[in-house]
Formats: structure tokens, C-alpha cells, sequence
């Protein structure tokens, strides 16, 4: 199973303006700028059928200020061996390269790598999205912190097959 970032609803992430932090302009009062928060409310309207979304639902246009945060990972087992079906720029930024068609373990830099093959595993278990934040060393060598979101995708016969998640992320200031 493959997807690209255009299936995904992602957009070009070689746009110029797609390479946001995953955080966009405040668009008034009770808008949330968090792309993790704005993507499970995505995720949450996917699963207003009262079943888990599929990776095919996905081809339905994701809200265009969510994509470049976007991104969408075919689960294997081991979970390092999951493959990433299609990325958006932040976190193509972070991994240094287009991640899309990449194994977890060889696109994504060591410490958010790690994190994910753990989320991963939780994931598979539980079939509940998972919040995650923290800070990982981009593979240019900055330092950023991000959050994080995993939700759950399934097949028709709602076995996890996959995850949709979403990244947001700022740099910390270099070291004087």
C-alpha cells in the first residue's frame, strides 16, 4: 500500500509557503494554531461515521492549513520498519530530505525517531490517538521542539494498518 503526498490531500511540500512550522497565523479568537489539536479535530470528524478513518479516506482533501504538518505512516512490524506513505514539509524539514517512501527508522533523525517507534507500538496496542511533545536535534543539527500527534488508520475490517500524524515544531535559539 502507497500513498504520496498528493493522495494525502498534502499539497506540494517543495511550496514555498507550505514550509511553515506547522503553526499558522492566528485567524481570530478560539482558533487553535496547534497543528496536532487542529489535525485530531480533522482525524475526529474522519471517525463521525463511528468507524476508524482508513488511509484511503485521506484522499478527500485534508484542510489545506493542516498539510504541511500532515503526514502518514504504513505500520510493519518491527515498528522501525514502518514506512513513511507520504509527508508534508515540516517534517520533511526536520528529516533533512523528502521522507515520503522512507523507513521510519532511516528518514527520521535518532531521538524523534525513537519516540515515534514507541508511539508506534501504542498505537498498534490501543488504536487511540497519542499526544506527543518534546525535543529532538534535526538532521541539519538544529535543535527544535515539537508536538506531536498519532492517530490510528485502519483497513476495511478495522485492523491498524496505519496512522495519520501531524508535527508542529520552532527552532531553539542557537548556542552562544
Amino acid at each position: 500500500m502507497s500513498f504520496d503526498a498528493g493522495e494525502l490531500g498534502m499539497g506540494d511540500s517543495n511550496h514555498p509557503e507550505a514550509a511553515d512550522s506547522g503553526r499558522d497565523a492566528d485567524h481570530g479568537p478560539g482558533r487553535e494554531r496547534r497543528a496536532a489539536y487542529r489535525a485530531l479535530a480533522y482525524w475526529e470528524m474522519l471517525c463521525a461515521s463511528g468507524l476508524m478513518p482508513t488511509p484511503r479516506t485521506l484522499a478527500e482533501e485534508a484542510p489545506e492549513e493542516l498539510r504541511p504538518a500532515l503526514f502518514m505512516v504504513s505500520l510493519r512490524r518491527p515498528a522501525e520498519s514502518s514506512v513513511i506513505a507520504g509527508a508534508g514539509a515540516v517534517l520533511d524539514r526536520i528529516c533533512g530530505t523528502p521522507a515520503a517512501g522512507r523507513r521510519l527508522a532511516d528518514a527520521v533523525p535518532p531521538g524523534l525517531r525513537d519516540t515515534l517507534a514507541d508511539l508506534t507500538r501504542v498505537i498498534d496496542t490501543y488504536g487511540k490517538p497519542v499526544l506527543n511533545s518534546g525535543m529532538a536535534q534535526a538532521r541539519d543539527g538544529r535543535t527544535v521542539l515539537y508536538r506531536s500527534i498519532l492517530m490510528p488508520l485502519a483497513d476495511s475490517d478495522g485492523q491498524v494498518t496505519a496512522y495519520l500524524g501531524a508535527i508542529g515544531c520552532r527552532q531553539l535559539p542557537a548556542a552562544i
